[in-house]
């Protein structure tokens, strides 16, 4: 369904893009949940074409699992009924600081589940704006379409996937949390982090004075200096997997398009220790 969309895309590049007039069969637009007024925000004004995607509609939280990944059949429903297929290309925007906060896991979920046709507005709509570029609030549904599930499970890890890395110590765990968060002590674990990970924070991928994703040599050099080899296995996490989804993106954009994440992240991996410990112990 014509030809694939980078997949950093600028905000000149989105609005010309906007302005051919058989855009709507080819690309769809989504700007992803964040926050409690999200729904409201978005009503009020979007960019045009844009849909609202929730990403909390496809799951149920739980205490392991808070920001689970969606149940296929779900998620393929869901997307279905937006008028999304595997075919059409889908430009994510989200309304954080840089444009990556919710962006980066939807962009992962539609990966992980059969589009590799997706792409993430550089800046997301901050950016946007800044290039005062048309919003509206006109809400615009499209037919419903077929989105067919097929799964790359090679871009999500579980817990067993983590325990057989510690084991073999053949994989570079990525705890992409702050410094602080990485470094503090943890009551019942000791560490705060999977032993053995390496740490490199997330917010440091982003350029304050652009409002986006920092360029491609940048990035580069911040893993190098992490000394995070990108050539060798790699699995990235952080509490929730959700920037985690961020590195991945930014790992994708420089070259390395398979870097799977822990989907449970820390989350998941303490509280499980915690009750193996309790477990030991008795």
């Amino acid at each position: 369904m014509g030809n694939k969309l980078p997949t950093l895309i600028e905000p000149e590049s989105l609005d010309a893009l906007l302005k051919e007039p058989d855009f709507d069969k080819k690309n769809r637009i989504i700007e992803v949940h964040l926050g409690p007024s999200a729904r409201a925000d978005y009503e009020a004004s979007h960019i045009k074409n844009a849909q609202f995607f929730d990403t909390f509609s496809c799951f149920e939280p739980s205490k392991l699992f808070p920001k689970d990944w969606p149940q296929p059949n779900k998620f393929a429903e869901y997307l279905s009924s937006l008028g999304i297929s595997n075919k059409h290309n889908v430009i994510i925007y989200d309304r954080s600081q840089f444009g990556f906060a919710a962006s980066s896991r939807a962009w992962l979920h539609l990966r992980a589940f059969g589009n590799e046709r997706v792409s993430i507005l550089n800046g997301g709509l901050n950016a946007w704006k800044n290039k005062n570029y048309e919003l509206t609030s006109e809400i615009k549904t499209f037919p419903k379409a077929e989105f067919k599930i097929k799964e790359n499970k090679a871009l999500v890890k579980n817990y067993d996937d983590i325990a057989r890395c510690l084991s073999a110590k053949s994989t570079q765990l990525i705890d992409v949390r702050s410094a602080e968060e990485f470094n503090k002590e943890n009551e019942a674990l000791g560490q705060n982090n999977i032993p053995g990970s390496k740490n490199f924070p997330f917010p440091e991928l982003f350029d304050s004075s652009t409002g986006k994703l920092k360029e491609k040599n940048q990035i580069i050099e911040m893993f190098h200096k992490a000394g995070i080899n990108l050539n060798g296995p790699a699995i990235l996490y952080c509490n929730t997997s959700v920037t985690a989804s961020i590195v991945a993106f930014a790992a994708f954009v420089i070259g390395h398009e398979k870097i799977p994440v822990y989907k449970g992240s820390w989350i998941e991996y303490s509280q499980r220790k915690e009750e193996e410990s309790k477990d030991q112990a008795q």
